[in-house]
C-alpha cells in the first residue's frame, strides 16, 4: 500500500509527483538518509535491497521514471536521460525535506548519481558509486568482451555458461519487457563471481529480477551519451567506489579510472563478487559502506578533499572485520548522543579514532585477505573500544559530567 506521506520515513512504499509523473519510493532501515538509485536503465528497484546496510542507514529506494506505468513519459521508451533522472532525484530530496543525503547508485544508477553530484554537490553528504564507470562507448564494449571471454575460460565446458553469454549478447536487440526480463535472468550467471558454486543462494534473486525496456535515447532519438571524464576531477564530494573483482560490465578497470579521476575518493574491491556484491558479499559490502559513513559523519568542520585523500580507513576489509563495522557504527552514533558535553564527545571520539585507525592499519592490504584473516591485535583494539564504551555508559548513568 502507498502511504499518504504524513511520515516520509515510515517503512514501506510512498509516492510523490513531479513533471506530471507519479513516482514511488520505498523506505527501509534507520540512520542517516541514503537515496539508492537502481541500475538498468529500467531494472525494477527491489533487486537492490540491502538489508545489512539498512541496519545503520535509512535507505530510500527510488523507482526511477519509466519503471512503473504511472511514471512513464508520453515518449516511452525514449526520453529517459540522465538529466531527467538527476532532476527527479533533486525533486525527491526536496520531497524528503533533506538538505543533504548520501547517494548510492548501482551500475547505470551510478552514472545517474555521479551526474547529480556534479550538478548539485552541495546536496550530497557522500557519494557511493557501486559498479559505475566514468564513460561508456567503444572501449567499454571491448572491455566487456574481454571480461566475457575470461568468464568463458573460468567456466570452460559448462554449456550453461555458453547460454548465459548468449543471453547477454542478445539484450541489445530486445525491446519487449517480458523478453528482456527473460534475457536478464538468463544472463545472470555472468553477473556474479561463482553462480554455479552458489546457485541456491542466487536463484531467488535471479528469478525475481524484472526489467522494463528503456531505450537509452532522448525523446528526439539522440543517444544519451555518458562521458564524465572531463568533469569528475572537479567533483568535491566525499566518494566511495565499490567494485566486484569479477564484474564483467563495470569492473576494476572502470573503478580504478573513477578512483583516479575523483579527488580524495576511496575504492573498495570485493574480491569474491561480480556485479552484485550486495548479494554475493553482503557483509563485506555493508562493512565498506559503514566505514565510509562513519568517516564522513564525524563531527567537526567539513572534510577537505585532502583530508579524504589521506583518510586512514582501509581500501579493503577482511570479511570478519566487515562483519563488525555496521554494529560499531551504530554504537558510535549512540555514544555521540550519550556524551553530555562537547569535551566528553571530543575525548570519546579521539579515543575511538585512535582505536579504529589502528584496527584499519591491521587490515589494509592490496587484496582482500583470506576469510580467516582477522589479526588478534584487531580483536584487542575492538575490546579496548568496548571497554571505553562501558566506562562512558557507567559514568553517564551515574551522573558524571565529562566522560
Amino acid at each position: 500500500m502507498v502511504s499518504n506521506d504524513f511520515d516520509l520515513f515510515a517503512p514501506g512504499t510512498h509516492a510523490f509527483s513531479t513533471y506530471g509523473l507519479t513516482l514511488r519510493f520505498h523506505v527501509h532501515g534507520e540512520g542517516p538518509v541514503c537515496v539508492a538509485h537502481p541500475g538498468g536503465p529500467g531494472v525494477i528497484w527491489d533487486y537492490l535491497r540491502m538489508p545489512e546496510v539498512e541496519e545503520f542507514m535509512t535507505v530510500v529506494y527510488l523507482e526511477p521514471p519509466g519503471t512503473t506505468t504511472s511514471s512513464r513519459l508520453p515518449s516511452h521508451p525514449h526520453g529517459y536521460t540522465r538529466q531527467l533522472y538527476s532532476d527527479v532525484l533533486d525533486r525527491l530530496i526536496d520531497h524528503l525535506n533533506q538538505e543533504r543525503v548520501y547517494l548510492l547508485g548501482h551500475s547505470h544508477g551510478g552514472f545517474v548519481v555521479q551526474r547529480y553530484a556534479l550538478n548539485h554537490p552541495e546536496r550530497v553528504r557522500g557519494l557511493i558509486l557501486y559498479e559505475s564507470a566514468a564513460a561508456t562507448g567503444e572501449d567499454h564494449s571491448v572491455e566487456t568482451a574481454r571480461q566475457l571471454h575470461a568468464f568463458g575460460v573460468r567456466n570452460a565446458g559448462n554449456p550453461r555458461a555458453e547460454a548465459a553469454v548468449s543471453a547477454l549478447q542478445s539484450v541489445a536487440a530486445i525491446s519487449d519487457d517480458a523478453e528482456l526480463t527473460a534475457a536478464l535472468r538468463g544472463l545472470f550467471p555472468t553477473y556474479v563471481a561463482d553462480y554455479w558454486g552458489r546457485e541456491p543462494d542466487f536463484l531467488p534473486v535471479r528469478d525475481s529480477i524484472r526489467v522494463v525496456h528503456i531505450s537509452g535515447r532522448d525523446a528526439d532519438m539522440t543517444d544519451d551519451l555518458i562521458d564524465d571524464r572531463a568533469a569528475l576531477p572537479t567533483l568535491r564530494v566525499p566518494t566511495l567506489v565499490i567494485v566486484g573483482r569479477y564484474d564483467v560490465m563495470c569492473g576494476t578497470r572502470w573503478a580504478n579510472e573513477l578512483h583516479e579521476l575523483i579527488p580524495g575518493s576511496n575504492m573498495v574491491i570485493l574480491e569474491f563478487s561480480g556485479h552484485f556484491g550486495h548479494v554475493e558479499e553482503p557483509v563485506a559490502f555493508a562493512g565498506a559502506v559503514a566505514k565510509f559513513v562513519d568517516y564522513t559523519s564525524r563531527p567537526g568542520t567539513e572534510k577537505s578533499i585532502t583530508d579524504l585523500a589521506e583518510a586512514r580507513w582501509s581500501t579493503a576489509l577482511s570479511p570478519r572485520m566487515a562483519e563488525v563495522m555496521p554494529a560499531l557504527v551504530r554504537l558510535r552514533c549512540r555514544l555521540r548522543k550519550t556524551a553530555k558535553s562537547p569535551q566528553a564527545r571530543y575525548r570519546m571520539l579521539l579515543a575511538w579514532d585512535h582505536q579504529s585507525s589502528t584496527s584499519c592499519s591491521e587490515t589494509r592490504t592490496g587484496r582482500m585477505p583470506s576469510p580467516n584473516a582477522f589479526p588478534a591485535s584487531v580483536l584487542r583494539n575492538i575490546v579496548d573500544m568496548l571497554k571505553y564504551v562501558s566506562a562512558i555508559l557507567r559514568d553517564t548513568s551515574s551522573g558524571g559530567n565529562d566522560a
